[in-house]
């Protein structure tokens, strides 16, 4: 049988992350907006520890599942195979934040990056072989929102590593959209990857 409570609870874990990233984010805009980005690093430091539990919560299930279980469906796979690279980055994210270093963050964004796209690529994938359902195409959707989100971060660890640095430029108006977009894909991703732990995923195979 597959595991469906793992599964499951990836899902929750996984909203749970974005929720985390989105509350973050708002905090850091708070600071640019009250001219306060000297505590930019202070939220980066404190998002790093959970950010690191998390992270090992989910990379130890991927690797659990990807041992203990098959299935020849793309959703059946899930987060434990092309996914798996999304708990490495949290990971990282989380170890780079607790140097309170943000130029730590290039190297990991740019992984993000990468693992957007493919992100992006396994959803559409899965979703064109799959069976249409709702749940399905949720799932589609929310690939693609987290796919965005990683290919995203990249320009947004620019942004920043450019807000802490001792120039303390303004941010110009793409480089808030950068931020607005991340913002908005991690938020309704995360509510989607909530909304389909609470379903009974019939998509799953087994």
């Amino acid at each position: 049988m597959f595991p469906v409570t793992v599964y499951t609870s990836q899902l929750l874990f996984v909203g749970i992350v974005g929720i985390l990233i989105v509350y973050t984010l708002s905090k850091l805009y708070l600071h640019y907006r009250a001219e306060t980005t000297h505590k930019i690093l202070d939220e980066l430091n404190s998002i790093s520890l959970p950010l690191i539990v998390l992270g090992l919560y989910l990379l130890g299930t991927d690797i659990y599942s990807q041992m203990a279980y098959s299935s020849p469906t793309y959703y059946g796979i899930g987060f434990y195979a092309v996914n798996a690279l999304f708990p490495l980055v949290l990971i990282m994210a989380g170890l780079a934040a607790y140097r309170e270093n943000a130029s730590y963050l290039e190297h990991v964004s740019f992984l993000a990056l990468i693992g957007g796209v493919i992100s992006v690529y396994y959803g559409l994938a899965a979703f064109l072989s799959s069976t249409y359902t709702v749940s399905s195409s949720v799932m589609f959707v929310m690939y693609v929102f987290f796919g965005l989100a990683g290919v995203l971060s990249y320009p947004a660890s620019e942004i920043v590593e450019h807000l802490t640095s001792p120039s303390k430029k303004k941010v110009t108006f793409n480089r808030h959209l950068v931020m607005v977009f991340l913002w908005f894909f991690v938020f309704v991703g995360s509510l989607l990857a909530l909304y389909l732990w609470t379903t009974t995923l019939p998509f799953v195979s087994y």
